[in-house]
């Protein structure tokens, strides 16, 4: 709860009395500097109709069945209310929307509560915030006049384009539209074109869309690319100077084939007592991008590098991500080093951080460590020099997963598609990416050096960003059990005191069962999003009491604050840190957000891209969800489909939710969780990215 639902839930209480300004203020502790903010708040309120004042000046609460929330649209018209108080959903039909765009901050008149399995309903009455500034749309025309339609379906009205601002744009081209009135009760929304992308099938038009409906630039400012030509191609040696040498040891990179700014590197030995000594780098970006440079107000801005189909917008100017600051094979870069020594049963018994300088000796790829741990003769005399090491790393790494597992990490395992594309950026494969034992090499050693820094600066008691996962609600807990329920699974122990142990044994217990998607779907759901904080909350999911995202300075803002935080403190500075890491905290947590979005919106428009090409044609797949207006059925090559009830015409489908299951009226026929079934593509919407199957 928001502080304004807080300060308007205490206006609701049984015990409050009508107060003026002064002693309302008073009552509720607002410090002297806060009184402006909180006046805005009040003025919220009044504005939204939940609040009056009264002639003597008192703030009452006003009409107690008008709500305030966000308007989420559908493509059919009608739209939903999401109450800011935390309340349940309300229905908005398309004659009650007022205007009202996906998104928009509105405030609602209740018709009708919930009753049964029928939500509530609610009619808009204001509009306090358009939120839809400008849209990104795919163009037509209608009796002459050029029209625009919003590529996001939950935006359902269409966009009368003013015949002056057309920017000379054609029906079958994308195009950026700016709203110059909005729509009312009676009266379609009109714009005007700021900018034409191009024309709706070409890849670049699609990747160009996905930038701009988030709102991401592709481009870097012309100070900022000044800055970034000014960056060094190489290490000197004054650099290297008070860092700890390690340019003679064993160290390598493992990433994708197709990566380019490499960001963290290992080595591993084994010390006198057998134990583990697992060395993970970082690349130093903080040493090259300093507070108050034009990069580094950029890379805040930016929050995250965004990694869509078929390319990278980097969060830093590729002379740093791709450069210097990339750990390049057989190349002295400077570093930031956490030296971990475990027992050889995966107990972490020492540590140490420190500033360092390296030479990688080979730059890996997951699938050739993958080949050598599997056996290749060819690449292990090739990799000779290294092949012990990898078992050992192999090694520790499935010591330190067995450990992670025992303390109740959970490990949800969603198939990843990966896309070919050829030279022009067009998709021309699609199948499942395989997580192999590289990958996970890779991802438990970086999970050790993040609980690691994250723990010993806890300790210092030093402003720091922490990535943290919270508890998942009671409310979704009950929600998450009435569904495993259905499927004869439970979950052990209390909602209000949950250990994420438990529902690691849930997925353990239904890896090989057809539920097993839909349970890993729903569980996901049940669960707080991660973010980043400068306070502790510890991290749920993967069962750690301290966590922070250390690795990636070159592509994450939080990772980059981290490392400034660090090195002020190996270097002994007592440079107050603690704005700077909240303001780190927020933008990095918003724009992963924005980065997500984007980036699954990419990889959808680009399988609905290739999927069109197969438009007629029959698929095996697996019914993997189940809702009340049709099914899902995923290939095997992770592609996901939906099958609406409209289009099954053999006969009615009643919708059983004790079953998760479909079942006709006449023939009794089912569709099911985890059956197997035969489709044929019937549409694929390189707009939308949705795909449309009919079954067989």
């Amino acid at each position: 709860m928001n502080r304004k639902e807080r300060i308007f839930a205490f206006m609701r209480s049984d015990t409050y009395v009508p107060l003026k300004f002064e002693e309302l203020a008073l009552v509720l502790d607002v410090p002297a500097e806060d009184l402006a903010q909180f006046n805005k708040i009040l003025c919220e309120l009044i504005d939204e109709g939940r609040v009056v004042i009264t002639k003597k000046g008192r703030y009452m609460c006003g009409d107690d069945t008008v709500i305030a929330g966000t308007f989420c649209g559908t493509d059919k018209g009608f739209g939903f209310i999401e109450p800011d108080n935390g309340g349940k959903d309300l229905f908005i039909s398309r004659e009650n929307i007022g205007g009202a765009m996906h998104g928009d901050k509105i405030v609602a008149k209740i018709l009708s509560v919930a009753s049964n399995d029928k939500k509530g309903e609610a009619k808009v009455i204001k509009i306090t915030e358009r939120v839809n500034k400008t849209i990104v749309c795919t163009l037509f025309k209608k009796s002459g006049k050029l029209l625009a339609k919003p590529d996001n379906k939950k935006i359902y009205q269409y966009i009368k384009i003013h015949p002056a601002h057309t920017l000379g744009a054609e029906k079958g081209q994308k195009a950026v539209v700016k709203i110059t009135a909005f729509p009312k009760e009676n009266k379609d929304a009109v714009g005007e074109i700021t900018e034409i992308l191009g024309w709706v099938n070409s890849p670049e038009t699609t990747m160009l869309a996905v930038l701009r409906t988030f709102g991401i630039p592709e481009k870097f400012p012309e100070d900022v690319m000044t800055e970034a030509k000014k960056s060094p191609k190489t290490v000197s040696e004054k650099e290297i100077q008070g860092r700890r040498d390690l340019r003679d040891e064993l160290i390598i990179t493992i990433d994708g084939a197709d990566a380019r700014d490499l960001d963290d590197a290992v080595t591993i030995k084994k010390d006198d007592n057998g134990n583990f000594v697992l060395g993970v780098h970082i690349a130093d970006v903080s040493h090259y991008v300093r507070p108050g440079m034009a990069i580094d107000n950029e890379a805040i801005s930016r929050g995250t590098s965004v990694y869509l189909a078929g390319g990278v917008i980097p969060m830093l100017p590729p002379a740093l991500s791709n450069g210097i600051c990339s750990l390049n094979e057989n190349q002295d870069r400077l570093t930031l080093s956490c030296e971990m020594t475990f027992s050889p049963k995966g107990k972490l018994i020492s540590h140490d951080i420190f500033e360092s300088v390296i030479k990688t000796a080979h730059r890996m790829t997951y699938s050739d460590v993958t080949k050598i741990l599997e056996g290749d003769k060819k690449l292990i005399n090739k990799y000779s020099d290294i092949y012990d090491m990898l078992l050992e790393m192999r090694n520790l790494s499935e010591i330190l997963r067995a450990g992670r597992m025992k303390d109740g990490s959970i490990d949800f395992n969603f198939p990843e598609p990966k896309l070919v594309f050829d030279d022009e950026g067009r998709v021309i494969d699609v199948y499942k990416y395989e997580y192999t034992v590289s990958n996970a090499i890779i991802e438990e050693f970086m999970l050790a050096a993040n609980k690691t820094v994250a723990e010993h600066f806890f300790w210092l008691e030093m402003p720091f960003v922490y990535r943290i996962h919270e508890t998942p609600s009671e409310e979704k807990i009950r929600e998450l059990v009435r569904v495993l329920a259905i499927f004869n699974e439970s979950l052990k122990g209390m909602s209000n005191n949950l250990h994420p142990k438990a529902l690691a044994q849930v997925l353990e217990n239904v890896k090989d069962k057809p539920s097993s998607k839909t349970i890993s779907t729903v569980m996901l759901r049940s669960m707080m999003k991660a973010k980043y904080s400068t306070e502790n909350l510890g991290h749920f999911g993967l069962a750690a009491k301290y966590y922070c995202h250390f690795t990636s300075p070159i592509r994450r803002l939080a990772d980059l604050a981290i490392h400034r935080i660090i090195k002020a403190y190996l270097h002994g500075k007592n440079t107050d840190y603690s704005n700077y890491a909240a303001l780190a905290a927020k933008n990095a947590s918003s724009r992963e957000v924005v980065a997500q979005d984007a980036e699954r919106l990419s990889t959808k428009l680009k399988v609905a891209e290739y999927m069109s090409d197969f438009v007629g044609a029959e698929f095996e797949g697996t019914i993997c969800s189940i809702t009340q207006s049709g099914f899902y059925v995923e290939l095997e090559n992770t592609v996901e489909g939906r099958v609406a009830l409209s289009d099954i015409e053999d006969d009615y489908y009643n919708y059983i939710e004790t079953s998760y299951s479909l079942v006709g009226e006449r023939t009794g026929q089912s569709y099911k969780i985890g059956d197997k079934i035969t489709v044929f593509l019937a549409r694929a919407d390189k707009i939308t990215g949705e795909l449309d199957f009919i079954p067989v």
